[in-house]
């Protein structure tokens, strides 16, 4: 089921990773990054670093600086709940 999107690890990991960053592209949630990906299971901040920088192409914080340059979210991504961390969203996955 999962073969086409890399495994089911792959899959889990990227979504985790899309909801950060759309997180990080809301301007209003200032809070720090390691404290985001730490809410989607990320305890590693090297591992999320090196994961964040493979399925984007820039760093979180390189993100970031670029929705604050311009005081506006990033208008390609949806932005998500600020409360909402990767508890959340297994619960939310189809069963």
């Amino acid at each position: 089921m999962f073969e086409t999107e890399g495994g089911v690890v792959h899959y889990i990991q990227s979504r985790r990773l899309e909801r950060i960053r759309s997180i990080l592209a809301n301007p209003r949630d200032m809070r720090r990054i390691s404290d985001i990906a730490a809410d989607f299971g990320f305890l590693r901040g090297d591992h999320f670093a090196r994961a964040f920088k493979q399925q984007y192409g820039q760093s979180a914080r390189e993100l970031r600086q670029s929705v604050k340059s311009d005081g506006r979210p990033n208008t390609g991504l949806a932005v998500q709940a600020p409360h909402a961390g990767f508890d959340d969203w297994i619960r939310q996955l189809p069963s």
